[in-house]
């Protein structure tokens, strides 16, 4: 395996962030000339094993992507997910949700990996790789707040090779 220096690392993480970043405004244009869910954005916070700052857009009135910029093992991360966002037959105000992405981080190289031996280093690693969620979500009718439930498996691909489930509350002020 080839070594990768710190500045590659952040420099691959840097163009990841970049890329998601521009894929998500580039939607939001897109957004607006098509029909939205059950409301156009929403901004919030994101607790859970990955916890940070969750941010979703309709792209339509089933499909949302989102965004959770994170933290975890003294570093950061940034997730992109779509979302396919149905009814419940519960009540029209909650719906469920599955979708998939992609994330990218940097994370403390003692803190990331298990390995012993590299329980003292003081590097930084880059990680990347795939999700999947799932969900419940809740949108209070008299103010523009939502409550979410989400279950969130990863995987690295890259630097890590390992499985992880999630599952965090997410609380979003929206906008119609």
């Amino acid at each position: 395996m080839e070594f990768i220096s710190p500045f590659s690392m952040q420099q691959t993480f840097r163009n990841c962030t970049l890329i998601l970043f521009f894929s998500l405004l580039f939607s939001s244009a897109f957004a607006q000339h098509r029909g939205t869910g059950p409301y156009t954005a929403g901004i919030g916070l994101r607790g859970g094993f990955l916890y940070g700052i969750s941010y979703k857009q309709f792209l339509n009135s089933r499909g949302a992507i989102e965004a959770i910029l994170g933290t975890r093992w003294q570093g950061y991360s940034l997730t992109g997910l779509f979302e396919y966002q149905r009814e419940t037959k519960f009540s029209e105000d909650l719906d469920w949700y599955v979708g998939f992405g992609a994330h990218a981080g940097t994370y403390e190289e003692r803190y990331f990996l298990t390995n012993v031996a590299k329980k003292n280093s003081s590097k930084s690693v880059v990680a990347i790789g795939v999700d999947a969620v799932v969900g419940a979500e809740y949108k209070v009718v008299k103010v523009p707040v939502t409550f979410g439930l989400d279950f969130k498996p990863f995987m690295d691909l890259v630097n890590g090779n390992q499985n992880y489930l999630d599952a965090a509350l997410t609380i979003r002020y929206t906008f119609n």
